[in-house]
């Protein structure tokens, strides 16, 4: 489940958006000085041109042999400019776009890849997709605002209030007051619904994350009947995202409303300036067109900036999830000056580790262990003693609080993540393939791998047999988290990947509990292969796995409380004596 995380503020979200002009600065202001142009095009100076031609019209001395060819010629250039204007920023606007785009999902791929397995772990995988997806779309929406409303609107206002100073003062100052006023109200009426387009967001990211959960586990929810209750549980997710939504277009509503209303006063005060303006004789026929066309163009303009407002509420509520993702701390990180890995023969000492999972429960307190270069060590205990925590932290997927993990005297926080992990090749208790063909899957362990190396590993993995069966052998996809194949299949797949990866370490956590007795026997026979001259260490529960280790590890509640070779443990009579006596009686009853 997705922890609850502090949203940062709408200003660095739109930082963040406005900063990626720096992917293409000369391109971002090609796309500035066209929709400029453009905006003074058609909103101020084709209006003086119309305005010309309605006066001489008026005068009645409107030929095409005088000036009045000339003043159309001039307004369907501009027309005709004002197309090429616009085809110029969206030609910009893709090329600008998708660098911005491409950029932000390499950075966020980047991210999440750094992040420790204990952030992946509280975080639902749908949730952050959802998020990365929104991300992406309000980068194309912060920028076409921005481009094609915003850039306008200021070049139009300001163009407009100056030109009209030159025709009507008084009126231009009344004109651009008013529209600053408005400007400032809708800005601050607008962002007063921003808490609700986050919380919008962050349902409509709850939702999207619900029904991937579902849908990734969906084998789990047929074979439990439980499509009733997924369905009405998403019901509830969806009703919550739609009761926020429906708040958001109430405020919405209201707050269009009254702008409605001014932008309407606004209009009537220009036909009552063009009134007063006839009456008195102040301006002719051209002067009043232009006041009412520049009043009406700077409505226009405002009630843009109304929707524009709205626009980038949701903008910064779907926007900030994933910014706020990628401005948190990474948890797990490596050395400012790393060490040169000089891990070779895979000998392992724990010296006085501390962990918990828990701030105030300890795992582990002060949990000594030393594994020989090449030696084979078994880990058994009940759920919960800490044998795949262990693990965990010889990988180091998760840092201890204290204490040292050395690997050939080298401590492992002194050398980068990438450098430690190439060393050891692990099998987890569940593995899970990647949405790839088997051959992929398989070379995952060394991507250069040729066809022969592949099917030999696979092979000594008792995989090739099934392989070659399946309609595309090698090149067959598995399906999402390899669903297309059993579970049996799967871990052989995912041994066959540690096989080829060649280092001095292997870690094999319950690698061989979903095999039946006869795949468990031939894969035996591989791991010994495998293990030659590597440091292993075998977490099972099946202790006939186990049998054959150089030393068996028993653990409780973070504590070793016995260890040995497996007749060494029987004779002791112990924990692992009472064990191994309830899994062989039970192999006899079967």
């Amino acid at each position: 489940m997705k922890k609850n995380i502090q949203q940062i503020g709408s200003i660095k979200v739109i930082q963040f958006l406005f900063k990626l002009y720096k992917v293409s600065p000369i391109g971002v202001l090609g796309m500035v000085i066209s929709q400029l142009s453009f905006a003074i095009l058609t909103t101020t100076i084709a209006p003086i041109f119309i305005s010309k031609l309605m006066t001489q019209i008026a005068r009645g001395d409107a030929t095409l042999n005088n000036s009045v060819g000339l003043l159309i010629g001039y307004i369907i250039a501009l027309f005709f400019g004002d197309i090429v204007a616009v085809r110029i920023t969206l030609a910009l606007a893709y090329i600008v776009e998708s660098k911005m785009q491409a950029l932000t999902l390499e950075k966020i791929m980047e991210n999440q890849t750094a992040k420790s397995f204990n952030f992946h772990s509280n975080h639902m995988s749908g949730g952050i997709v959802s998020d990365t997806n929104k991300l992406i779309g309000s980068i194309e929406r912060f920028w076409d605002s921005l481009m094609f409303t915003a850039t306008p609107i200021i070049g139009a206002v300001l163009s407009v209030t100056i030109a009209l100073s030159f025709i009507y003062w008084q009126y231009a100052i009344v004109l651009f007051v008013l529209a600053l006023i408005i400007t400032i109200l809708i800005i601050r009426f607008q962002t007063s619904i921003a808490p609700i387009s986050k919380k919008v967001s962050i349902r409509s990211s709850a939702q999207t994350a619900y029904f991937a959960d579902v849908i990734s586990n969906i084998a789990t929810v047929k074979a439990f009947s439980n499509e009733k209750y997924e369905l009405k549980s998403y019901k509830n997710k969806i009703d919550d995202w739609k009761t926020a939504t429906l708040k958001e277009m109430r405020s919405v509503l209201v707050i269009t409303g009254g702008f409605g209303l001014m932008l309407t006063i606004m209009n009537i005060s220009a036909f009552l300036a063009a009134i007063l303006a006839t009456q008195y004789k102040i301006a002719n026929i051209g002067t009043i067109y232009l006041v009412i066309n520049y009043t009406l163009s700077v409505v226009i303009q405002l009630w843009t900036i109304s929707s524009i407002t709205r626009s980038y509420i949701r903008i910064i509520g779907d926007a900030s999830p994933m910014i706020t993702m990628l401005n948190e701390p990474i948890d797990l990180l490596d050395p400012k000056n790393p060490q040169k890995v000089q891990i070779n023969r895979g000998g392992i000492k724990l010296e006085n580790i501390v962990f918990g999972h828990e701030q105030n429960k300890l795992l582990f307190n002060k949990l000594n262990l030393v594994i020989k270069p090449g030696e084979k060590i078994g880990l058994i205990g009940h759920s919960g003693s800490g044998k795949t925590t262990l693990t965990r932290l010889l990988l180091r997927f998760i840092d201890i609080k204290s204490g040292r993990i050395l690997i050939d005297n080298q401590d492992i926080t002194s050398i980068t993540q990438h450098d430690l992990r190439s060393k050891i090749a692990y099998v987890p208790q569940e593995p899970v393939l990647f949405h790839r063909s088997i051959r992929e899957n398989i070379t995952y362990g060394e991507l250069d791998a040729n066809l022969d190396t592949i099917q030999a590993i696979a092979k000594m993995a008792s995989a090739h047999d099934f392989i070659t069966a399946l309609p595309k052998g090698y090149d067959t996809l598995v399906g999402e988290r390899g669903v297309k194949l059993s579970g049996g299949q799967r871990q052989r797949i995912a041994i066959a990947r540690a096989m080829l990866k060649n280092v001095p370490i292997l870690i094999l956590d319950e690698a061989t509990s979903s095999l039946d007795s006869e795949s468990e026997n031939l894969i035996q026979k591989a791991l010994w292969k495998l293990m030659e001259n590597k440091t292993a260490i075998v977490v099972a529960h099946r202790l006939s796995t186990i049998q054959r280790m150089d030393r068996i590890i028993v653990m409780e509640n973070g504590q070793i409380i016995e260890e040995g070779s497996h007749k060494e443990l029987i004779h002791k009579n112990g924990v692992y004596t009472k064990l191994w006596s309830h899994q062989s009686g039970d192999f006899l009853k079967d």
